[in-house]
């Protein structure tokens, strides 16, 4: 499914923890309500593996379920880690952080 927020899109799929993808992104958590039709955006994160990143040892876990209504969704954006930098990554995170305030990023 794709979702478009002002001028950002993002594909988003059943979030499973442990996804297996040893590279860099920027990642976005979602979840569904139906009482409004939508999926509010939740969390958006950088990391350098992705792999090891999703976990429930994630320190923002315990708010995505806090917070899910139905469901918890992923957004990755998969960044090769030789054209984008940890300090590329973390201002892109940034970016988005400031334009569409996720829930689980204050």
């Amino acid at each position: 499914m794709r979702i478009t927020i002002g001028t950002d899109s993002f594909d988003i799929y059943p979030l499973q923890l442990g996804i297996p993808v040893r590279r860099a992104a920027i990642y976005t958590i979602w979840t569904y309500d139906p009482n409004i039709q939508k999926y509010p955006f939740l969390y958006v994160g950088e990391t350098g593996d992705l792999a090891e990143r999703l976990d429930q040892n994630h320190h923002k876990y315990q708010c995505w379920l806090n917070h899910q209504v139905q469901g918890l969704f992923i957004g990755i954006w998969l960044l090769p880690t030789d054209k984008f930098t940890p300090a590329q990554r973390k201002s892109e995170e940034l970016r988005l952080i400031s334009a569409h305030n996720p829930i689980c990023n204050g």
